[in-house]
């Protein structure tokens, strides 16, 4: 219970390893999730992070709207 805030630290990492592994629906369900956790915690920048990754998998996946929105 004390180790909370690695929790989305552990999230954006298998973010991060599903990107790589070509699985984007899953980088794009952990980015989520670490940016929900993180933001919850006042993590301001894993939030950052984790909304940079998802809109570098979404315009990977050639949706290039989705991912300007992200950043935005």
């Amino acid at each position: 219970r004390r180790m909370n805030y690695l929790d989305p630290l552990i999230a954006f990492a298998e973010a991060n390893l599903a990107g790589v592994l070509g699985e984007a629906e899953r980088a794009l369900e952990r980015f989520a999730y670490a940016e929900e956790r993180a933001e919850s915690m006042k993590m301001r920048p894993t939030v950052w992070q984790s909304r940079a990754g998802a809109a570098q998998v979404l315009a990977g996946a050639g949706r290039d709207e989705e991912a300007t929105i992200k950043l935005n």
